[in-house]
């Protein structure tokens, strides 16, 4: 049974670049970049996991086969592993970014943490039930994508603008455009998940059609692009988006595993190249 490791991986990846990137870009230490991106990429990874593997139990005929019977299988133990992970990057955390401890007690970080915290348990867990089961958020009509996209930049844009301070200069241009980055790199996935995903969600591909939703996402993508440039941020952050539109456009049908698992979701990786350029 193959481990479908890339997908976690890589979102785990994203969770700890995209936050990092924008807390240097925007002056913050880069030892305590360090510690913040262990953090938050073993969150997202402990995150995504919870809600496979929830997933799993819950609504399994919205898996593709060869993920529900590892989930259903081995389950326990992916939240074993990321658990202990999220334990040793709160305990780094703590011992070498203090400041960083401090800054998040503070009203507004802890604002933030929260809503992100929120968004990310509420996408999957909601404390109301629904046809006789949990409902989530992403089954609202329509919420999947921009759920999606919101919490991505609340925790990659908006918590580094707290912590950071006086020093994350246009920061709602920023958060705008990572959220259309996020939300046009999602619709992809949205295509492909048109056999799984009930009509009642109601995604673009479901009301738009592939081929027009791949044309929104592309216009997306190329909105982040100029509000990164518009923010001016270092070139690698918009050559990443640029680079987006080229794998976006692939997006129109469902294809391999490694075009979603290591192309699509590898691109919040890629912003850190903007660090480099």
């Amino acid at each position: 049974m193959r481990f479908p490791a890339p997908t976690h991986l890589a979102i785990a990846l994203g969770g700890a670049i995209a936050p990092a990137t924008q807390f240097v870009l925007w002056g913050g230490s880069t030892a305590h970049a360090w510690a913040l991106a262990g953090l938050t990429g073993a969150l997202t990874g402990a995150a995504y996991s919870l809600h496979r593997v929830v997933k799993a139990h819950r609504a399994p005929e919205e898996l593709r086969p060869e993920r529900r019977a590892f989930l259903t299988e081995h389950g326990g133990k992916l939240l074993a592993v990321w658990g202990a992970a999220l334990l040793a990057a709160g305990c780094a955390f703590v011992a070498h970014a203090m400041p960083l401890v401090q800054r998040l007690l503070a009203p507004g970080p802890v604002a933030v943490a929260a809503l992100g915290g929120a968004l990310t348990v509420a996408y999957a867990f909601l404390p109301w039930r629904a046809g006789g089961r949990r409902a989530a958020g992403r089954e609202w009509p329509g919420a999947k994508l921009p759920w999606i996209a919101l919490t991505w930049a609340v925790l990659s844009v908006a918590l580094p603008a707290y912590l950071v301070g006086e020093g994350a200069e246009h920061a709602w241009l920023v958060f705008l455009g990572q959220t259309a980055f996020v939300a046009g790199i999602t619709v992809p996935f949205d295509v492909r998940d048109l056999d799984v995903d009930a009509p009642a969600m109601r995604t673009l591909p479901h009301l738009l059609g592939p081929s027009q939703s791949i044309r929104i996402a592309l216009f997306l993508v190329a909105f982040s692009a100029a509000a990164f440039v518009s923010a001016d941020l270092a070139a690698g952050r918009y050559l990443v988006s640029a680079a987006a539109l080229l794998v976006v456009a692939f997006g129109s049908r469902a294809r391999g595993t490694r075009y979603y698992d290591l192309l699509l979701d590898g691109l919040l990786a890629a912003q850190g190249v903007a660090l480099w350029i």
